[in-house]
């Protein structure tokens, strides 16, 4: 499987979907259509951390510095990383060892340029922001930079999608956890701002140097890691798009048609996934679904080595609880 080392090459982009609702079109006469912002307003961000040497070049090395894996073989000579101009990174090879951990880099780019900005008007944008890996966990804040030399302030995200459609009606919210390969639509309405601030996006989330997860730590100040900057420009403009008030109803969860209750247990074993105690094996069918009929499924992490999300794919489903409790507003959707 070589979806990690695609992606961090950025290897990876958007499909989007659209319906009579989600029409991508601000000014649909449809009363039924949602008109959120579209066209050069409905901008998709795909975030990646990469590891850069000196000259710009791109490193990616299953053999980590702080792996945890058995050490390999030292090897004599410099790594050779593929410098543009042939000469050779003096690199430590006896500290590396192999890991399948994943991989943290020292730069976050948004599709593949190193902490941009985007000069935007003064009204409503829609934002699809996607994790794009390979290991990093982001926390999301929004930091505004009045143009006036007053004090910065915080502000909130309008969320209407998470990893599946959209959510029953938008959330407001402080932060924004994505993990890999998760998502969220957001509406920033920068007509709430001058002419001349600044919205920077930060991450807080400290990672723990191996990749496997984060470390419990926040990160402040001039810690936190900038990741995109939105500079406000003009006067306000003219914005047909709208925020509705209620989105997608979730359909009703009918338990009269459910067959069967699954358990599916993740594991992380000598640096392999397993679930339910067997790697995976692409010509083993493990689950055999009666077509029309519902299923409970039950995911249960028993691993505590690597921090990473699970999700189906083909497959929409509805959270019923998590860790014995109701899901929350973001995480009730399909």
């Amino acid at each position: 499987d070589f979806t990690a080392t695609n992606v961090y090459a950025g290897l990876s982009g958007f499909y989007l979907l659209f319906d009579e609702r989600d029409s991508n079109n601000e000014e649909d006469t449809n009363p039924k259509a949602f008109r959120f912002p579209s066209g050069k307003y409905d901008v998709p961000l795909i975030l990646h951390d990469v590891m850069f040497q000196p000259n710009g070049q791109v490193i990616w090395d299953f053999f980590s510095p702080d792996g945890q894996s058995p050490e390999p073989e030292p090897r004599p000579e410099p790594v050779d990383l593929g410098n543009f101009d042939g000469t050779l990174d003096a690199f430590d090879s006896n500290r590396l060892q192999y890991t399948t951990q994943g991989m943290i880099g020292d730069k976050i780019t948004v599709n593949r340029i190193i902490e941009p900005y985007l000069e935007v008007e003064r009204r409503k944008y829609r934002f699809r922001f996607l994790n794009g890996g390979p290991s990093r966990l982001y926390r999301l804040l929004l930091k505004v930079v009045p143009a006036d030399g007053s004090d910065p302030y915080y502000d909130d995200w309008i969320v209407l999608s998470n990893d599946g459609n959209l959510l029953e009606s938008p959330l407001i919210e402080s932060k924004l956890d994505l993990w890999m390969a998760n998502r969220f639509d957001v509406i920033l309405d920068f007509s709430r701002y001058a002419d001349g601030d600044k919205v920077q996006v930060f991450n807080d989330l400290e990672m723990r140097p191996d990749g496997a997860g984060a470390s419990g730590y926040t990160l402040e100040g001039e810690n936190m890691m900038p990741v995109i900057e939105f500079r406000c420009e003009g006067p306000r403009v003219r914005d047909p798009s709208r925020v509705p008030r209620t989105l997608r109803r979730l359909p009703d969860i009918k338990f009269a048609e459910v067959r069967r209750r699954r358990l599916f247990v993740f594991d992380y074993d000598n640096g392999l996934w397993t679930v339910n105690g067997r790697l995976m094996d692409p010509n083993r069918v493990d689950a055999k679904i009666e077509q029309d009929t519902a299923e409970i499924w039950t995911f249960r992490n028993e691993g505590v080595a690597w921090a990473h999300p699970v999700h189906t794919h083909f497959e929409e489903f509805q959270i019923l609880e998590v860790n014995g409790r109701p899901p929350s507003a973001i995480e009730r959707a399909r």
